[in-house]
């Protein structure tokens, strides 16, 4: 029945996230990027990426909607006691997916706009919004920071999350103050306010605990063994069964930070480039991006840069290992690239009035790729 008293608001919220994705399938259908399609080469491809990445982000904003509503909703402590976290829940991922998705549309058109700098307000916001809201969080099995000692102890949870929402304010801010940083310093901002929101709320929580039993270490014993005696004599399996809900419910919170956390440091340090040479065309192939395929013919220009191309990443990905999609500087405007971050002669490809910089792992994969450039062309 609770459902039906979400309806509207969950027929709205899904329908506002999901409005990035129909944009861009409206304007891939309708042939929208018919103007850079018709460039051909480095142009078409990002314009298509650029799409397809809106339309992903979309998707899987939608996809934790349904998710965050569903787990939130089945919780009867939250329908009674949490109004303000389920309204936050309803209404982050549509914020998220607009936000996110209006970015990368502006670069489509030809905007000029930093998409790191964007993802990093919307986060900084995220954190600093979530922050308020968990004070105001009543002690349940699904939101908020759902640990052992939160979960048995009323006094631990509401002390836990009064701490928690300032760090997490504290990590909101050092997220945007990191969007103003440049290059890798910047980037490193986030996974470090989210191991800092993370963490250091689950050490407060498990110091808090021992600080109480400290105190009431001689009472606790006698009236613990005294109360527990006297429960498992009214119904003996219902002491173990409510511990056993406890650590179920906090091995789950557990495996679901740790995997965040994991995949946090996957994304960070992984990734690879590999260039694939044909008879007529070379092809870029990435992990974590889209691949891009040029024709020697196409090419206007080849050049070997000993010591690098400057810019920054207005759209793309970018980690401790690799930087990819659109950039800018001041000697190019904008300008696509795939390049490792720690090789630094690069290669810059002129192609249709575009700018592709790319290179090797190192110094003597990038020499072998531009020796077998000069050669296609040649031929």
């Amino acid at each position: 029945m609770h459902w039906e008293r979400y309806k509207w608001q969950i027929i709205l919220s899904s329908g506002l996230v999901f409005l990035p994705a129909a944009a861009g399938l409206c304007l891939l259908v309708a042939g929208a990027g018919s103007a850079s399609s018709e460039v051909g080469g480095i142009a078409s491809s990002i314009a298509g990426g650029r799409l397809k990445a809106m339309i992903v982000t979309s998707l899987f904003c939608l996809l934790n909607h349904f998710l965050a509503v569903w787990l939130t909703l089945r919780d009867p402590k939250n329908r009674e006691r949490n109004q303000q976290m389920i309204s936050f829940i309803f209404w982050i991922c549509p914020i998220i997916s607009i936000l996110s998705c209006g970015t990368m549309y502006r670069i489509y058109t030809g905007a000029r706009a930093d998409q790191s700098m964007g993802m990093f307000v919307c986060i900084g916001l995220m954190f600093i919004v979530f922050g308020n809201y968990l004070p105001k969080t009543g002690q349940n099995h699904t939101v908020g920071i759902r640990v052992p000692w939160t979960l048995a102890d009323e006094e631990n949870w509401n002390a836990t999350h009064r701490f928690g929402g300032r760090v997490w304010v504290a990590g909101g801010f050092l997220t945007m103050i990191g969007s103003f940083l440049p290059g890798s310093l910047g980037h490193g901002i986030v996974p470090a306010a989210l191991l800092m929101v993370a963490l250091v709320p689950i050490l407060y929580s498990y110091l808090y605990d021992r600080k109480q039993r400290k105190q009431r270490k001689l009472s606790e014993t006698q009236i613990s063994q005294s109360a527990q005696t006297d429960l498992k004599q009214l119904d003996p399996g219902r002491t173990d069964a409510g511990t056993k809900s406890i650590y179920i419910t906090s091995a789950v919170s557990v495996g679901i930070l740790a995997a965040i956390l994991i995949g946090t440091a996957v994304l960070m340090f992984t990734g690879n480039i590999r260039i694939d040479f044909a008879d007529d065309a070379f092809t870029i192939k990435a992990l974590y991006w889209d691949d891009l395929t040029v024709a020697y013919d196409e090419i206007d220009s080849l050049e070997l840069r000993e010591y690098g191309v400057p810019g920054y990443r207005s759209f793309g990905f970018g980690n401790a290992r690799l930087g990819m999609g659109t950039f800018e500087n001041d000697e190019f405007g904008s300008y696509t690239r795939y390049t490792y971050a720690g090789s630094r002669p690069c290669l810059v490809i002129e192609s249709g009035g575009e700018t592709l910089v790319l290179n090797g792992k190192n110094e003597a994969e990038t020499l072998a790729i531009y020796e077998r450039l000069k050669t296609e062309i040649s031929n």
